[in-house]
């Protein structure tokens, strides 16, 4: 072998070494990256779940009538909510200037629409002056319900906070207890 067949492959050998680390580097820095990346999104999952669960506690707890009311009191009351029109934009910011955003609807999770905003700070639907009235079973005929065909119908107490207890004269099966359907 002469002295410049010795160069040529030294070079090309370095050349080709030389580009394979710098290959090698490239892709080790980006799996990185990616990594540091996925973390931090999963970070800003964490929190959008967190900012759920807490808007899934107060799900079915009105806290104002209209729906931007419900949405303004929101954002004042949970961190990275702003209101806009009828929801709120909940944006969680990352490190890097990673962000994720999900727009979430009052009403969906029952908080606006109800003609009885609850106190929250009592936790109790405000009363305005009087109890609810009871659903008045006695006033509903009931061979106006249904039509001819079906089981007829039951008679049953209903106590507020308790289950449904048939009535006297009836039995679990739908009849009377003289024996007829």
């Amino acid at each position: 072998m002469s002295l410049a067949e010795v160069l040529v492959s030294a070079v090309v050998f370095t050349g080709s070494a030389t580009c394979s680390l710098q290959l090698w580097s490239t892709s080790t820095q980006w799996t990185q990256r990616a990594q540091q990346q996925r973390e931090q999104l999963i970070e800003l999952d964490g929190r959008l779940l967190a900012v759920q669960a807490e808007l899934e506690q107060l799900a079915g707890q009105p806290v104002a009538a209209d729906c931007g009311a419900a949405a303004s009191w929101l954002a004042a009351h949970l961190s990275d909510l702003e209101p806009r029109g009828e929801g709120v934009l909940l944006r969680v910011e990352g490190q890097s200037g990673l962000e994720r955003e999900r727009w979430l609807d009052p009403a969906a999770y029952g908080l606006c629409g109800a003609a009885e905003p609850v106190d929250m700070a009592s936790g109790l639907p405000g009363d305005a002056g009087g109890s609810k009235e009871a659903l008045d079973l006695d006033a509903v005929e009931p061979s106006s319900i249904g039509s001819g065909g079906e089981a007829p119908l039951q008679e049953v107490s209903m106590e507020p906070g308790s289950a449904p207890k048939p009535l006297s004269g009836a039995d679990a099966s739908g009849g009377s207890s003289d024996g007829q359907p």
